[in-house]
């Protein structure tokens, strides 16, 4: 359980009742950026995936989507214009084309809603934030408004080594976080595909997700971010 920021409660539910469901991997890094901001919104639901050998991959999230959000009480709602976002990293998936079966188990999904409610505006409910190579790339952007050098990161064992080591003293999840808006920036300028249409490396659709969180908690962030020293 991560602390949160003094003197401030979590909001009521906003008047909009849509909702933003985040589904992650297990381990601690993805849950706990996530739930920084469901501490703010009441409208945030993170959905955190126990992970088995330390890997949590995402066919194991659709799963997960499959038996417990499909049918259910807590489906999400077209009418509401709610959103459901996976959030994986690259690693070995892409290749392994595991994300490729969630990619397009969003696409069929999101497909039928639309069908079913074919007098509402068009949009995706389902969908994927794909961070490449992992999802530390997206802490790294809320520091840095330049793409990390390759010559420099293969000096470390891993990539959150790497970003560990460019962020004293590591992300802070009762901080870094307000800094939300100068990362969806960050990482939106430096945003590409590959030829296959996937993040490109030091890219990440994590700001597609927080750019709809940012609706429901900006100006609380902004109150935290004028207090907050880095």
């Amino acid at each position: 359980m991560i602390l949160r920021v003094k003197n401030y409660n979590k909001q009521e539910p906003s008047r909009n009742a849509q909702k933003i469901f985040v589904i992650c991997e297990g381990n601690a890094t993805e849950p706990n950026y996530f739930e920084f901001f469901a501490g703010l919104s009441s409208n945030l639901s993170v959905i955190p995936i126990p992970s088995e050998d330390g890997k949590s991959d995402p066919v194991k999230l659709k799963e997960w989507a499959e038996a417990h959000l499909l049918g259910k009480n807590t489906s999400p709602d077209y009418r509401e214009h709610d959103l459901v976002w996976f959030v994986v990293d690259t690693d070995e998936w892409q290749a392994q084309g595991k994300i490729a079966e969630l990619r397009d188990f969003c696409a069929v999904l999101s497909s039928q809603e639309r069908s079913r409610y074919s007098n509402l505006p068009v949009y995706d409910m389902w969908n994927v934030a794909q961070s490449n190579p992992q999802f530390e790339i997206w802490h790294y952007y809320h520091i840095y408004d330049e793409k990390p050098d390759s010559a420099e990161v293969s000096q470390f064992a891993s990539f959150k080594e790497f970003v560990n080591s460019k962020i004293q003293g590591g992300f802070d999840f009762n901080v870094h976080p307000v800094y939300v808006e100068d990362a969806i920036r960050n990482a939106s300028a430096h945003f590409s595909r590959d030829k296959d249409g996937y993040p490109s490396a030091y890219s990440t659709e994590v700001y597609l997700v927080c750019q709809q969180i940012l609706l429901f908690v900006k100006k609380i962030v902004d109150v935290m971010k004028r207090k907050t020293r880095i």
